[in-house]
């Protein structure tokens, strides 16, 4: 189960790299929506609820809801942290900052969980 778990962080990290790298690409419209919506709605959560819980506390259907929540919120508070800095709130700022939060958080998630497994030293 911890094995699905590691590949599925792995896959998040890979996917918020992706979505950060084709940020800045012009002609690749559809691939950049489908890594939108998914780092928007599912990724970004998924990391956070495998950071936060990397044990089997939650069921597969508890984890899936706890990760759209995180998604939104965490969505949610990088727009308005971006919008109150001299940045400002861009697409290619939007999807930088959150896309790199989501690998970070990916990695942590990942080393946390793997901690977890028996025989790991």
């Amino acid at each position: 189960m911890r094995s699905r778990r590691l590949g599925a962080l792995a896959s998040t990290c890979l996917l918020a790299l992706m979505t950060v790298v084709t940020a800045g690409v012009g002609g690749w419209q559809p691939v950049r929506i489908a890594l939108g919506v998914l780092l928007v709605f599912v990724t970004s959560g998924f990391a956070v609820v495998c950071a936060v819980l990397p044990g089997g506390q939650l069921s597969r259907g508890e984890r899936l809801l706890a990760s759209l929540g995180f998604s939104l919120a965490m969505t949610t508070c990088v727009a308005v942290l971006l919008a109150a800095t001299p940045i400002g709130l861009s697409t290619n700022s939007f999807v930088v900052t959150l896309g790199g939060l989501t690998a970070m958080v990916s990695v942590f998630a990942w080393f946390r969980t793997r901690r977890q497994q028996p025989g790991f030293r």
